[in-house]
This record gives structure tokens, C-alpha cells and sequence, in this order.
């Protein structure tokens, strides 16, 4: 009887932990460039501008926010006020934190590539791309 309660918790260990496991694991985990700021925070929205697109049924825009950065999980060094522009059809949630992947935009200004919940426990992929 102990060996058969070995077996199952060696193949139920294996299953868990299987590479093909954590291969989807990790197609599942956010993406971003070598060159992004990876960080956990809370938005806060500033203004908010529809863009017309007669195919767009749900209105979408784009939205001038500030990240309030609580740690920085990858990129260089990140001030803890981050001016940064989204596209979505509304505004982000204010009172919840974050894992933002913040992308340099052709001005200057960071603008949010994604952003998940940590409600959700998001994880980074493990490389850049």
C-alpha cells in the first residue's frame, strides 16, 4: 500500500512539474521588450480622448495617467511618478495595484504596453524580446 502511495505521489509530482507545464506557464506570463520598464503600482488617470473609428463599437481612446511606482521588477531605474499615455475604452482601475509594462514611446513619454492586476498574481516571462 505504501509503495502504490509513492507511485501516485511521484507521478502526480512529475505532472505538476512538468516542462510542458511550465512552458504554457510561461506563454501565460506578460511579455516585454528589453528596453521596458517592468513595475508594480497604481494608475491615476488625468484625462481621457475618444478616438473616432466608425468599426470601434465599444469606443475606445486614449488616456493620459501616472504610474505611482511601488517596485521596479525589471529596467533601469524608474523615478516613483511615472507620466505615461494608454489606449483602452476606459480608464483603468485606480484603487488596485498593477504589474505594468511600460514601453518607451518615439517622444520620450512611456506609454502602458499592458497591465495586469496582482489580484491575478501575474508573472514576467523569464527573457526580453
Amino acid at each position: 500500500m505504501k509503495l502504490l502511495a509513492y507511485v501516485f505521489a511521484f507521478s502526480a509530482a512529475t505532472t505538476i512539474f512538468s516542462p510542458a507545464r511550465s512552458e504554457e506557464m510561461d506563454e501565460q506570463a506578460l511579455s516585454a521588450g528589453c528596453d521596458d520598464l517592468v513595475a508594480i503600482g497604481r494608475v491615476q488617470n488625468v484625462d481621457w480622448t475618444r478616438v473616432d473609428d466608425p468599426e470601434d463599437i465599444s469606443g475606445h481612446g486614449w488616456v493620459v495617467a501616472t504610474v505611482k511606482v511601488r517596485k521596479l521588477i525589471a529596467g533601469k531605474h524608474a523615478p516613483k511618478s511615472i507620466p505615461v499615455s494608454y489606449y483602452a475604452h476606459t480608464y483603468m482601475r485606480e484603487d488596485r495595484d498593477f504589474m505594468f509594462v511600460l514601453g518607451k514611446e518615439n517622444d520620450g513619454g512611456w506609454q502602458i504596453k499592458t497591465g495586469q492586476l496582482m489580484s491575478v498574481h501575474p508573472r514576467l516571462k523569464r527573457r526580453c524580446d
